[in-house]
C-alpha cells in the first residue's frame, strides 16, 4: 500500500472513531447538557412534573356516608370513617355517596417527586425545623365536585403502614401550601397512639397531614451553601438534602451571592451525614446530581454537572440512598 492510500485509510479510521464517539454521547442517558443546550429560565417544567406526579399518586374511592367505611391504600395505610361524618364547607350534613382521594407518602423519592419535604415552622420562634417522618398523606372528600370537611367533634382514624423505629415522639402536623411549596405546621387536631409497629391517629382534619416529629441534634449548627454548575441557579433548579438513615428531606430556598443557601430559614448540625440532590427539567427531560457529604462548619457544597436521567431511574437512585 502506497503512502497516499495509507493516509486515506488513516483518515477514514479517524472519521469512524469520531462518528462512533459522537453517537455514543448523543445516546448516553446520563450525559450532562451540551454547551449548545438552552437551560430553562424557570422551574415551571419541574413544577409541572411534580404536579403531574400528585395526580398520578392519587387513589380514588367511593364510600357510603350512612355506614362506617374502611379503606386500605396501596402502601398499607388504613382509614376508617364513621357513619355520617362529612359536611359541606357551609356546615350542611352530607348523605349518600362521597368521593374520597388518598395520597400516601412514605419514601424519600416520593417526598421529592411530590415536592413535599419534611420541613415545619418552628413553634418556638422564627424559621423552619427538619422533621423525621412517619408518613405524609393527602386526604380529600367531595360530593358532586364540591369539597367536604369532617364535622366538628368528629374524627376518623388513620393507621400508618408498619415501620421500624417506632417512637413516642411522633406528633401531628397539617400542611400549608404557598408558592408551590408545602410547609408543615404543628397541630393539636389529632391524638396519636402506638399500635405495635405502626401509629394510629384520630383526626378531624383533611387535606395534607403528617405524622412526624422534630429532628433534634445537640451538635453545633451550620448554615448550608451550595454552588451549582454553570448555568444553574435557584430559578431553574431545585435542591434537596436527604438525611442518611432517617426519613427526612429538607429543601434549600435562599439565594445569596450566586449560592443557594439554607439561610435565613434553618441550619443543620455539624457531622450530619447527608446526600445533596439537585433536580432540573430541560426539554421535558429530568436532570439530576446526587452527592454524599458530611456537614461541616460554614458548609459549602460544590455540585457536579447535572446529568440526564429517566424518571424511573431517578426514583431508583433516590430510593437507594441510606
Amino acid at each position: 500500500m502506497n503512502s497516499r492510500n495509507l493516509i486515506k485509510t488513516a483518515l477514514g479510521l479517524v472519521l469512524i472513531v469520531l462518528t462512533m464517539s459522537c453517537d455514543k454521547q448523543e445516546d448516553d442517558p446520563t450525559s450532562p447538557p451540551s454547551t449548545e443546550t438552552t437551560l430553562p429560565t424557570s422551574n415551571i417544567e419541574l413544577l409541572n412534573f411534580m404536579k403531574q406526579n400528585e395526580i398520578d399518586y392519587t387513589q380514588k374511592f367511593s364510600i357510603n356516608t350512612t355506614e362506617e367505611t374502611k379503606i386500605i391504600g396501596k402502601e398499607g395505610t388504613q382509614l376508617i370513617f364513621p357513619a355520617n361524618c362529612f359536611q359541606t364547607l357551609d356546615g350542611e350534613s352530607v348523605t349518600g355517596k362521597v368521593e374520597l382521594n388518598l395520597i400516601e407518602v412514605y419514601k424519600k423519592s416520593d417526598m421529592i417527586f411530590l415536592n413535599k419535604p419534611t420541613m415545619a415552622y418552628n413553634p418556638n420562634g422564627e424559621g423552619l425545623l427538619p422533621l423525621i417522618s412517619g408518613g405524609e398523606f393527602k386526604i380529600t372528600a367531595s360530593q358532586d365536585g364540591k369539597e367536604l370537611k369532617i364535622k366538628p367533634n368528629t374524627t376518623y382514624t388513620l393507621t400508618t403502614k408498619s415501620q421500624d423505629n417506632i417512637t413516642s415522639d411522633m406528633q401531628f402536623f397539617t400542611g400549608i401550601e404557598k408558592n408551590d411549596t408545602l410547609t408543615w405546621v404543628q397541630s393539636d387536631s389529632s391524638n396519636i397512639t402506638i399500635n405495635k409497629s405502626d401509629y394510629l391517629l384520630n383526626i378531624n382534619a383533611l387535606n395534607w397531614i403528617n405524622c412526624d416529629y422534630f429532628y433534634s441534634n445537640p451538635n453545633q449548627q451550620s448554615l448550608i451553601r451550595v454552588k451549582l454548575p454553570k448555568g444553574f441557579n435557584i430559578n431553574n433548579c431545585s435542591l434537596f438534602i436527604s438525611f442518611d438513615g432517617m426519613t427526612s428531606i429538607t429543601q434549600l430556598y435562599g439565594f445569596e451571592e450566586g449560592l443557594i443557601t439554607s439561610a435565613p430559614y434553618y441550619k443543620l448540625p455539624i457531622d450530619l451525614d447527608v446526600h445533596f440532590i439537585a433536580l432540573s427539567y430541560i426539554n421535558q427531560q429530568p436532570y439530576y446530581s446526587i452527592s454524599s457529604s458530611k456537614i461541616q462548619n460554614n458548609h459549602l457544597e460544590v455540585l457536579s454537572d447535572l446529568k440526564q436521567i429517566t424518571k424511573e431511574d431517578l426514583k431508583k437512585k433516590i430510593e437507594l440512598l441510606p
